[in-house]
């Protein structure tokens, strides 16, 4: 009887692991790729920006704020802060106002979310809760699945600090304690030390560090050694401006053990130059550090611009190990390209980097970019993503930061730009996988032979059939004169058509019609030496 009732609970037991098994590949493949505007509600004109994000198996969550007026007053404005929660195939599964303990609205920042476990995060914020000339630092703890502020509190800091002060901020599971960085007073960096429930511990100002230090990043390792690094500036005696970064390590007890000024590969100023910069710096398994730095560019005509690099220094920051240029050019002043986000990749096969690109005139749409470095410092290929459709709209900023990794080998992108077209500030989100791809097969090598006999297609176009509004379609080629997108039905009717130059690489979004019904479409590409034609189902749940 003992035997028959062993087996019995063996084969129950069995049959729930397969169900499990079963459930996660469901999970793991219940994923798609998007360019998403997501379906943030609330703010005036629907406007929203995105601010930061965390992940986990089940999806990602974000959190952004929104623009409102009470009771539809334009002169009583404020800014509500909100998470929203979404599954891996873009859908968002709710929505909801972030409440705090605060009297006055927060005021966030695009800081990265500090993790305590796979629900639980830390966010520093502002607050004006005392009318000063500053803004007033604050923290808050949230669970991201659920959306619930489960503690908040005012952080203060010694002195009158800069309302601009960068602040940075870790947990450290082995104490159970979080240290908060700022600094003040042109040359001195504060830590302030809080337990998980925001009791103050201990606040420490560390004195007489040349220069005035901007703190990006700030941890305490195993070895109860603090690390800093960030930009550290100054002003010439002939008023020019200066800056690079710099390099500090702390006993326990705060005292000083080493400070560098690090100076970048070339004479140009280099720096992280933005207090959103804080997820530009990975510490490698060998204890080196991979850091994605701006290089400031004068130019003698009064103007300027940006290049991305990636670089690679030892683990005391002694030596320069490689540097690689995230952009080639133009080497002008416009459009103007900034560093702002990286990740080390989550199959260790190196870094990526986000930067945004913004064209002064306007005359063409701003976009984002990600770049792939080996752990070498070997290029490996760059993405160019735009938020809209390209048929005559402009974005005049765009904006992806921080970038995050899935459990699936694939990361998320968020962030929000400025919309021609009507005004608004939108949300924005990228799923890409682990080459960039947002249509799959956007890093298999194509010739133009093999595409010219027909071995492959000249663009690829996904999904197919679309559940939406939008389409993305790949193009492997590049041709420098006009080319024409056509959408049309089976006896054709043309529904949209659009003029525009191919570029081999680029990911396009294009919106279909919100009028026309299901059913089977054709798209085309009509150029002067590649053409295209395919048939495209619309399926959209309405």
């Amino acid at each position: 009887m003992l035997f028959y009732q062993l087996r019995a609970l063996y084969l129950i037991s069995k049959f729930f692991l397969i169900i499990l098994i079963a459930l996660s590949c469901l999970n793991s493949y219940a994923q798609s790729y998007f360019n998403l505007i997501p379906p943030i509600r609330g703010g005036d004109k629907d406007q929203a920006r995105i601010m930061s994000a965390a992940a986990d198996s089940n999806g990602f969550s974000i959190l952004g704020e929104f623009p409102a007026y009470i009771n539809g007053d334009s002169s009583r404005y404020y800014i509500q802060p909100i998470l929203a929660r979404f599954d891996y195939s873009g859908k968002m599964l709710f929505q909801k106002n972030l409440m705090t303990s605060f009297p006055s609205p927060m005021i966030m920042e695009r800081h990265p979310l500090i993790k305590k476990n796979d629900s639980v995060y830390y966010y520093r914020t502002y607050i004006n809760l005392h009318n000063n000339s500053y803004l007033d630092k604050a923290i808050f703890e949230i669970n991201i699945k659920s959306g619930d502020v489960l503690r908040s509190k005012e952080i203060e800091f010694p002195g009158d600090i800069n309302a601009n002060a960068v602040i940075t901020g870790s947990y450290f599971n082995g104490k159970d304690r979080l240290f908060l960085g700022s600094y003040y007073n042109q040359s001195k960096i504060n830590i302030v030390e809080i337990d998980t429930l925001f009791n103050f511990i201990r606040s420490d100002t560390i004195p007489n560090i040349k220069y005035t230090n901007a703190p990006i990043y700030l941890q305490l390792n195993s070895d109860s050694i603090f690390e800093i690094i960030g930009d550290a500036h100054f002003y010439k005696p002939n008023g020019d401006f200066v800056i690079n970064i710099f390099y500090s390590k702390l006993d326990i007890n705060r005292r000083i053990l080493d400070y560098k000024y690090i100076v970048g590969p070339s004479i140009n100023d280099w720096g992280f130059y933005s207090a959103d910069n804080l997820t530009c710096i990975a510490r490698n398994e060998d204890n080196s550090w991979t850091l994605l730095l701006n290089e400031f560019i004068d130019l003698p005509n009064g103007d300027w611009y940006m290049i991305p690099y990636f670089l690679k220094y030892s683990a005391e920051f002694d030596t320069l190990l490689w540097h690689t240029k995230f952009y080639d050019g133009p080497h002008e002043g416009r459009p103007l390209y900034t560093a702002c986000s990286s990740i080390k990749c989550s199959d260790q096969s190196g870094n990526l980097g986000v930067a945004y690109v913004i064209n002064k005139d306007f005359r063409n749409s701003a976009y984002s970019l990600v770049f792939k470095v080996s752990p070498l410092g070997d290029s490996l290929w760059m993405r160019k993503y735009v938020p809209l459709d390209f048929d005559n709209k402009i974005a005049w900023y765009a904006e992806l930061n921080p970038i995050i990794a899935t459990p699936f080998n694939s990361y998320i992108l968020v962030g929000d730009f400025g919309d021609h077209t009507d005004g608004r500030v939108k949300p924005w989100i990228l799923h890409i996988d682990a080459d960039g791809c947002l249509i799959p097969g956007c890093n298999e090598p194509i010739s133009n032979e093999d595409i010219e006999i027909n071995k492959e297609k000249a663009f690829l176009v996904y999904p197919n059939p679309v559940s939406s509004d939008k389409i993305l379609m790949l193009s492997r080629v590049t041709m420098t004169e006009d080319s024409y997108l056509i959408i049309s039905d089976l006896q054709g009717k043309e529904i949209k058509k659009t003029k525009f130059k191919p570029e081999a690489g680029a990911q396009y979004i294009i919106e279909i019609p919100s009028e026309i019904p299901n059913g089977e479409y054709l798209l085309k590409v009509l150029g002067a030496k590649f053409q295209h034609s395919e048939k495209i189902i619309i399926e959209r749940n309405r």
